[in-house]
């Protein structure tokens, strides 16, 4: 979430692109005969009962800023008997026909509604949903911090209490011992740096403790698990622009540690991926403080934490992107997808396989030529790099899967319901989950749906 995760801005974002390009959000379509639930800042559910709710995925998170701020076996043959051999009198294996088909299936209980929450997967592989936030419609913006769980052995949302700090654009992070360790973000009035943690043994109510605080505050970061145990928490949006550094958090004496080496360029809005070798990939983000000075970034990090140095590679991306997604395959490459580019942009719509072996980049064309940014990707069953939701309202309910074997793209069964910006993650059940986002601003109305994609 990340990523990868998306700034608190990208709604706003939504509607600019939106009458830049000429793209329309549809009008709202009835969402399961639920309405969005009525929110305050305290968070918490709202008046039908619905959970209200900032993420990022991951696996890991990412998002972009707003105006105001100044990512069954195959077929099986029926066995041929060996004349030579001694014959075969058990019952012959039957084949039991292909798999179900791909489906989205909505997801029941408390469901979070909004964006820019965290998005966690819990060791025992449920999903942690924590704050966020709704803008739009001419209403301001409301912070949340309600928190939600997805049990993934019954496909329902539970609460899982309030965290001690409404925030949105913030990161959420597993530890090893199986807390969730949350920093940083925003609220209407300022940038944070309270972090806290969140244990998922204990109930809701007692379930959020303080943490360290952060050296100092942001949004718009990134956090990733090291190899070991510590987490690396990275760039974000500080009071005046990007910010360059790195700062551990070390769970053991609950503490941060601030490395001296630090990013060789500022950056927020980008993805941090854990390479199978220890070392973590940097890539892509956004400078600048608003949409006059806005620039998306093709360059890429490595950090290596035995080494405590970070190298800026020569290899790029093949364009400038933030607000996209990164994620490592089974091989051992990343897969980095989507974006969006503001400036120096070569607009070939290409995503990027990046090689740790051999340091390089080979794009990958996007199906349809329009890239998806603010987007949901995650690893399926078969071993393909599911790709869900996008900034862009024509196409907000498409859904493609990348085979990395056979190099090529699938199209998908389309969710039930369009959501630009929605919130999500890939499950070790080889499952998607989807949540939230923007289904409509013409009225402007945010999913209060989940739905989970299975094969």
């Amino acid at each position: 979430m990340a990523r990868h995760l998306l700034t608190a801005g990208l709604l706003s974002l939504i509607v600019c692109l939106a009458a830049a390009c000429n793209y329309e959000l549809a009008a709202g379509e009835p969402d399961a005969g639920t309405a969005d639930a009525a929110a305050t800042d305290g968070g918490g559910p709202g008046k039908d009962g619905k959970a209200v709710t900032d993420t990022k995925a991951t696996g890991q998170d990412s998002k972009v800023p707003g105006p105001d701020q100044k990512a069954a076996k195959p077929d099986q043959k029926l066995p041929k008997p060996d004349l030579k051999a001694t014959p075969d009198k058990s019952p012959p294996k039957l084949d039991k026909g292909p798999p179900p088909n791909p489906r989205w299936t909505l997801v029941g209980g408390a469901v979070p509604s909004g964006s820019d929450s965290s998005v966690t997967v819990l060791a025992n592989g449920d999903v942690l949903v924590a704050g966020g936030e709704k803008s739009g419609g001419g209403g301001g913006t409301t912070y949340f911090k309600a928190a939600y769980r997805f049990v993934a052995k019954t496909s329902t949302f539970v609460a899982a209490g309030n965290m001690m700090s409404t925030r949105s654009n913030h990161t959420g992070t597993l530890l090893a011992d199986g807390r969730v360790l949350v920093c940083g973000g925003r609220t209407a009035k300022t940038y944070l740096n309270k972090c806290e943690l969140f244990d998922p043994k204990k109930p809701p109510a007692s379930a959020w403790s303080a943490a360290a605080s952060l050296p100092a505050s942001r949004w718009d970061h990134a956090a990733v698990r090291l190899a070991n145990g510590a987490v690396l928490l990275s760039g974000g949006f500080g009071y005046s622009d990007s910010m360059p550094s790195l700062t551990l958090y070390m769970p053991k004496t609950g503490s941060w540690v601030t490395p001296a080496a630090q990013l060789k360029q500022k950056r927020r809005n980008h993805t941090t991926t854990l390479l199978p070798g220890g070392d973590v990939l940097v890539a892509g983000g956004l400078t600048g403080t608003s949409f006059g000075n806005y620039k998306s970034l093709r360059s890429m990090e490595i950090y290596d934490p035995k080494a405590g140095t970070v190298k800026l590679l020569k290899t790029l991306m093949t364009e400038a992107r933030n607000a996209h997604t990164a994620t490592l395959l089974k091989s051992g490459v990343v897969m980095i997808t989507g974006g969006i580019c503001w400036s120096g942009c070569t607009k070939k719509a290409m995503n990027d396989l990046y090689d740790p072996k051999t340091q390089t980049v080979t794009s990958v064309a996007h199906p349809g030529g329009v890239l998806p940014a603010g987007h949901v990707a995650g690893l399926i069953k078969d071993g393909r790099l599911l790709v869900a939701g996008n900034n862009a309202a024509s196409v907000a309910k498409a859904v493609h899967a990348y085979d990395p074997v056979k190099k090529t793209w699938a199209t998908l069964p389309s969710m039930k319901f369009p959501r630009v910006v929605p919130e999500g993650a890939g499950l070790p059940d080889g499952r998607v989950l989807i949540v939230g986002g923007v289904k409509s601003t013409s009225p402007y109305q945010y999913n209060t749906t989940a739905e989970i994609f299975s094969l």
